[in-house]
């Protein structure tokens, strides 16, 4: 396939709102991967300059080492596949499929294996003589991606095309565009809010904000390292929880943190330098343990049964907090209990800028 590296990328609008602010990225030959962040954030802007929709304010778009930023978009030898499927209502899906190779004026009969074979590959080879309204909103989905794949483009560029599906077809859509991936190992830049989908999508995820790069890494990177309170808070379902701690002089196994009903030791070196001072303790839902002995008074305040294990909101002083609990654990609406954060699996934040202490 290709790599894809974006050199100080920038788009601004109207001279003075600046889309995306200079990024750079390198998009490996092969990968899969993921521009994650809230509206507004860049993501859409940056992959339509790599595709050739919206014109490049500064910097480079290069495909294997060539910039491509001056080439229309039927020349840069891309594939975008969009959120409305796009698929053609007056053909059918063989035609659809097939319109592209024969704009590239293909033999008819290579054509034809073609797209049953990329059909096979998408799950759609029974529907080939049906016409869009008599497909599902999946099956469209599917035939967006054959008609992608049909073509062999160095790179493949999805704009959140599972965001129409409903929750249970996106679920299967994402498995089959995994699998899809790993059978043809194409480069692919796939756009998203949605953090789970890119959790489960991603070799590698780019988040973003305001037109800058946040953090990339692998999935399990930006889960358990994220560098600052914005990635913390935006990756997980439920997201990190933030309580509020002073830190106290350092004592023989380590600092003592105080807060609203908090009292506790913790063993970190990041610590350093914050004594009498406030910082922001982060730790995820499901790495709180509920222990009779534990140092940590809570009261349960709600539980929201999800069938393999029960999300708990509980309140410690005023702060609120979530926990992800075995269902078998007995709880109930406004129960006193106790709890504790796993040694090591908690992160310290700066309150004011946001950043990460214990990188």
């Amino acid at each position: 396939m290709a790599t894809v590296e974006l050199k100080r990328l920038k788009k601004v609008y109207d001279r003075k709102v600046e889309a995306v602010k200079g990024i750079d990225l390198m998009v490996r030959d092969g990968e899969f991967l993921v521009l994650l962040g809230p509206s507004g954030c860049g993501k859409t802007t940056t992959m339509r300059m790599i595709a050739g929709l919206e014109e490049i304010t500064e910097g480079e778009v290069l495909i294997d080492g060539i910039s491509v930023g001056e080439l229309p978009p039927r020349k840069r030898n891309v594939s975008m596949i969009f959120q409305n499927y796009a698929v053609w209502p007056h053909m059918t899906v063989f035609e659809n499929i097939a319109y592209a190779l024969k704009i590239k004026k293909m033999d008819k009969r290579e054509v034809e294996e073609r797209v049953k074979e990329v059909a096979n590959l998408s799950g759609i080879e029974s529907l080939l003589d049906r016409y869009p309204d008599q497909l599902s909103g999946g099956q469209q989905q599917r035939v967006a991606v054959a008609r992608a794949i049909a073509v062999r483009p160095k790179v493949f560029l999805m704009d959140e095309p599972l965001s129409n599906l409903d929750a249970k077809l996106r679920v299967q859509m994402r498995t089959d565009l995994k699998e899809i991936h790993r059978s043809t190992g194409a480069t692919t830049v796939f756009v998203t809010h949605d953090q789970s989908e890119a959790m489960s999508l991603a070799d590698r995820i780019v988040i973003m904000k305001d037109g800058a790069i946040i953090q990339t890494g692998t999935p399990d990177e930006v889960y358990h390292n994220s560098v600052n309170r914005f990635v913390a808070d935006f990756i997980g379902t439920p997201p990190t929880n933030f309580l509020s701690v002073s830190v106290g002089e350092k004592e023989e196994e380590g600092y003592r943190l105080k807060g609203d009903h908090l009292d506790f030791v913790a063993n970190h070196s990041s610590l350093a330098g914050f004594e009498g001072k406030e910082v922001l303790l982060g730790v995820r839902p499901e790495d709180i343990d509920i222990l009779e002995e534990a140092p940590i008074e809570a009261v349960c305040r709600l539980i929201e049964p999800q069938g393999s294990h029960n999300i708990v909101s509980a309140q410690i002083g005023e702060q609120r907090m979530k926990l992800s609990v075995n269902p078998d654990i007995d709880l109930k609406i406004d129960q006193p209990f106790r709890l504790v954060f796993k040694p090591g699996q908690y992160h310290f934040f700066d309150p004011e800028t946001g950043e990460r202490l214990d990188k």
